[in-house]
């Protein structure tokens, strides 16, 4: 973490990249980290980059930079267990890049390459940061990752929460944040949302121990519905009694894409075979056609 905290003090000129299909955790420690360095260190050249999402414009915004723009930075991966997942190709023509991850540890990259798979967050671990070095917290960096920690522990109800998330919780609750304000705008839904909600139900299919949907394209055009929204909808399966694993499959622009969670069944090294890859019990993959997902349902039943 010095090593890390050495760097940006030596840096005037920071990019900070997030991952493709951005999620609340990546929103939140990327720009929570841009916010903590402009509090900390004064005024930096800070841009941060990744797809914009509409309910997240309360976080920040994100920036378009140029090719030469990345000469003599530092550039941070935020929250990308793997190469092909950072939203910006780009990242490793800067002067030196450090990754900060908690997913599962499936390549090293970066001149430093920090992950802890025991944190609940990114989020977190940039408020580790700031924590056991003494920055100080901003109100805004607080909120950003408040954000983080929340959507990726699903309210804390996800493994890897304890007394410590809730003591690093504490501490940004204390800056003064409006968490009911926060969480309204991170879970209020358009009533376009509602009709699809009602639509994708009568998608649950059983398999085994396995409950799954499979959602076309078309349906989430009907509802104008994007694959970032959609693939939140992962959450209504997960509380159906007697199924431990439940899976989310939804058709994007060039491959299907798929969630898989469970409770106490692995399926991070099953996620793997697939082009995918996450945590323990929560992971991901990708396939090209409908029947391809057949595979993955089969290696999830015998697991």
């Amino acid at each position: 973490m010095k090593a890390i905290l050495d760097k940006i003090q030596e840096y005037n000129k920071i990019i900070i990249i997030m991952h493709m299909r951005p999620d609340g955790d990546c929103y939140g420690s990327s720009f929570g980290l841009k916010q903590a360095i402009l509090d900390n260190y004064g005024e930096k050249e800070i841009y941060v980059l990744g797809e914009q999402l509409e309910n997240k414009k309360h976080i920040g915004i994100t920036d378009t930079i140029t090719d030469d723009m990345f000469k003599d930075a530092l550039v941070f991966s935020l929250d990308s267990g793997t190469k092909r997942r950072v939203y910006d190709k780009r990242f490793e023509t800067g002067d030196y890049l450090i990754r900060i991850d908690h997913h599962v540890h499936i390549e090293e990259f970066g001149d430093i390459d920090y992950v802890d798979t025991s944190c609940p967050a990114t989020s977190f671990i940039i408020a580790r940061l700031m924590k056991e070095n003494n920055l100080i917290f901003s109100k805004k960096t607080a909120e950003c990752l408040y954000t983080g920690i929340v959507t990726d522990t699903g309210r804390f109800r996800y493994r890897g929460v304890n007394g410590d998330t809730f003591r690093m919780l504490a501490s940004l609750v204390e800056t003064g944040i409006n968490q009911q304000e926060l969480l309204e705008k991170l879970y209020v839904r358009e009533l376009n949302e509602i009709k699809f909600e009602g639509e994708f139900l009568n998608l649950i299919q059983r398999e085994g121990n396995v409950i799954y949907a499979k959602v076309p394209k078309s349906l989430m055009d009907k509802h104008n519905i994007t694959e970032v929204q959609v693939a939140e909808y992962i959450n209504l399966l997960e509380d159906i009694k007697g199924y431990p694993i439940w899976v989310l499959f939804y058709e994007g622009e060039r491959n299907i894409r798929c969630r898989v969670r469970s409770k106490t069944i692995p399926v991070d090294e099953i996620a793997n075979k697939y082009k995918g890859g996450g945590h323990k019990f929560a992971a991901g993959a990708i396939f090209k056609t409908w029947e391809e997902t057949q595979y993955i349902i089969e290696d999830l039943k015998r697991g």
